[in-house]
């Protein structure tokens, strides 16, 4: 029970941490994704292009550090903090 008239508020202030855009791009294949925020809306936007359907031997690192890149990508998430 309140002893007198009374009002309360609180106010919460989110930073909105968003991934940064990445773009590898090589001979075999490119991706590019972006995070933006309008409001309270996320959109996030991904674009993976195959350009070499068949690999020389000698092309495997190339193609396994871009995967790494894009797997590295698609597990990062955006983040709420406390300001």
């Amino acid at each position: 029970m309140f002893e007198v008239p009374a009002r309360r508020r609180s106010l919460f202030v989110a930073l909105l941490l968003l991934p940064l855009s990445v773009a590898p791009l090589t001979a075999l294949a490119s991706y590019h994704s972006a995070v933006t925020a309008d409001g309270t809306t996320l959109h996030y936007t991904r674009e993976y292009t195959v350009k070499q359907l068949q690999l020389d031997a000698s092309r495997h690192d190339d193609l396994r550090k871009f995967s790494e890149r894009v797997a590295h990508d698609e597990a990062t998430s955006p983040v709420l903090k406390k300001k």
